[in-house]
């Protein structure tokens, strides 16, 4: 999968944080997620994160694996959610929920939320990137720190942390005024991913210029609000092809 894409190639990162209710198959996030995203230019497709249990949960769930591979076999990526608490987590916690994932679901990857913007925290996450990486299978690292850093170190050369990081998490109100730091410039969009909740109807037009002059890769936007606005698949299939 490469990630060397600009913004007239725009996808989607969805926090599918909401159960498969795959017996409404008609009207299930998952099953429309996976037939209407975005598939980009080369077909490796649009990108969702599964999160049973704030993590891989301790069993394998068959509605997990029925929705995951559903929006696998339409040729999209379900990278597993872990938590880091911005680098506070023990690292062999995070390192056990990633082969757990892979044991009992064999995802394409992990999000690695709460991830830290301070850069002498690089050690911790780059043994959490190594260690997804030496997984079996696919391996996509997509951090969220929610926030950019002031450097590019998280994904700068041969000791990056990330395959893509997601450097806004917030309102549409923020995300309108918002602009990143220069150095996002210097890489391809499909490095970056930006998260927008609580967007007002009748802004899409709005956003999606914002996103593209923004160097925005991975793009998901939602009418929901706090303290979950990631438990619904909105304005779809409106943004599903940006």
């Amino acid at each position: 999968m490469s990630l060397d894409f600009d913004t007239s190639d725009q996808r989607i990162l969805w926090p599918g944080y909401v159960y498969p209710d795959n017996w409404n198959a008609d009207n299930s996030a998952w099953w429309r997620f996976g037939d209407q995203a975005s598939p980009g230019a080369d077909g490796s497709g649009s990108i969702a994160i599964a999160n049973p249990a704030s993590g891989p949960g301790t069993a394998t769930n068959p509605d997990w694996v029925e929705a995951i591979n559903y929006v696998r076999n339409r040729g999209h990526r379900v990278v597993g959610y872990v938590h880091t608490s911005y680098g506070a987590r023990a690292v062999a916690d995070v390192k056990a929920e990633v082969d757990a994932w892979y044991s009992l679901y064999m995802v394409d990857g992990i999000f690695v939320d709460e991830m830290s913007n301070t850069a002498t925290d690089q050690p911790y996450y780059r043994d959490v990137f190594e260690h997804v990486h030496a997984r079996p299978g696919d391996h996509l690292v997509v951090g969220n720190p929610g926030a950019a850093a002031t450097t590019d170190w998280q994904v700068h050369g041969e000791t990056k942390i990330a395959n893509i990081v997601a450097i806004f998490e917030d309102t549409e109100a923020h995300y309108l005024t918002w602009s990143p730091p220069a150095w996002v410039a210097n890489y391809p969009a499909g490095r970056f991913a930006h998260l927008v909740h609580t967007v007002t109807s009748g802004s899409a037009a709005a956003m999606r210029a914002h996103a593209e002059t923004a160097n925005a890769g991975w793009v998901y936007a939602t009418d929901d609000v706090m303290p979950n606005p990631w438990d619904t698949l909105a304005f779809w299939p409106a943004q599903a092809t940006p």
